[in-house]
């Protein structure tokens, strides 16, 4: 639950790669590990839905979301590229919390000078967090419930 930009070669690779093979045009989240056995980086999951994950994209400067509309649009927008700012990383702070609290998850060194983004958290619109913590505790009720 943790995304940190970063620029990485091999994953830019891996995504032409796979751009190119399929044909594929448009937006992607990509998932990757990497095998520290192997040394090489793999492919976990490629999700085409815009998810949580874009809530990193704002803050980076990035114009996502116009992007993303135009690829819809008949009359494309003139979209800017943003000028790199501040680096961003964005966590999934509460359930991570949760996880540590349970003994599931460690703790995690986070880089200095990052700007801090969270998913679904954020003061001034609190509905989304309070969804994803409702449905949250709907989903545990129903396992002890189940077990």
């Amino acid at each position: 639950s943790l995304v940190i930009e970063s620029p990485n070669s091999a994953i830019e690779e891996i995504a032409k790669i796979l751009l190119e093979k399929t044909g594929y045009v448009g937006y992607f989240a990509l998932e990757t590990k990497y095998c520290t056995k192997r040394k090489q980086t793999y492919i976990i999951e490629v999700n085409t839905r815009p998810g949580l994950w874009f809530g990193v994209t704002t803050p980076a400067g990035s114009q996502f979301v116009l992007h993303w509309l135009n690829t819809f649009a008949e009359n494309k927008m003139d979209i800017s590229v943003p000028v790199k700012g501040q680096p961003v990383i964005w966590q999934y702070w509460y359930k991570d919390q949760v996880a540590r609290l349970l003994n599931r998850a460690g703790q995690v060194n986070l880089p200095k000078g990052y700007q801090r983004t969270y998913a679904v958290w954020d003061a001034r619109d609190m509905q989304p967090f309070i969804f994803d913590l409702w449905n949250g505790l709907r989903k545990l009720i129903r396992r002890k419930l189940r077990a």
